[in-house]
């Protein structure tokens, strides 16, 4: 992988970690300079800029965020989807992040300042989010670790494979050693006959 192409993935994977965060620590929002909540005509708290879906997520470079919640935050930028295709395993974690995150935005919008049942209720739907994407995360990273231990078996097999033909080389070879000795013997033999006859 050449050093474009690793950055690019580096950039996928920050970005990834940061909506990660916000999807198990809680969803940011919008705060002024000096932090405070920011709240709407009902009352509630406004969630800030996050991408919820593929292409949000391909766009999305922090620079429409409060500087509250960027401030901490590594640098990203955009990409393209093609980019993106390219790393199957991260394309499904930001279909996967970006659908819980649109889940816990809905949940958040439909909460009532003035209803307690109400607020329990969603914070309920919101564990339930949260316990369905560590269920998917784990099937994923399974997956992964499943499609490893076959490449590792494949390459153990192969390893196997180049030591059986090693071996029966090194035998062949270890033979024609032998019978080359045996022949150097003969030869030697030979040469101690004839020898005593020069003198004639």
């Amino acid at each position: 992988m050449n050093r474009s192409k690793e950055e690019a993935l580096n950039n996928i994977k920050i970005k990834i970690n940061i909506l990660e965060s916000w999807l198990k620590n809680g969803l940011p929002l919008k705060r002024d300079d000096d932090g405070h909540r920011l709240l709407d005509d009902k009352g509630l708290e406004i969630i800030d800029d996050i991408p919820t879906t593929v292409r949000q997520f391909l766009g999305w470079t922090g620079s429409k965020n409060c500087k509250f919640n960027t401030e901490n935050l590594p640098f990203v930028r955009s990409l393209n989807n093609s980019t993106l295709a390219q790393h199957k395993l991260e394309r499904e974690r930001v279909e996967n992040i970006t659908k819980k995150l649109k889940e816990k935005i809905d949940i958040h919008n439909q909460k009532c300042a003035t209803s307690e049942i109400k607020r329990y209720e969603a914070e309920k739907r919101e564990l339930i989010i949260n316990l369905n994407h560590a269920s998917e995360e784990n099937l994923l990273l399974r997956r992964v670790f499943n499609e490893l231990e076959k490449k590792h078996t494949a390459l153990l097999r192969e390893a196997r494979g180049h030591e059986q033909e090693f071996a029966k080389t090194y035998q062949l070879m270890d033979k024609e050693i032998e019978r080359l000795k045996r022949q150097v013997s003969d030869l030697t033999v030979a040469i101690a006959k004839v020898r005593p006859l020069e003198g004639f």
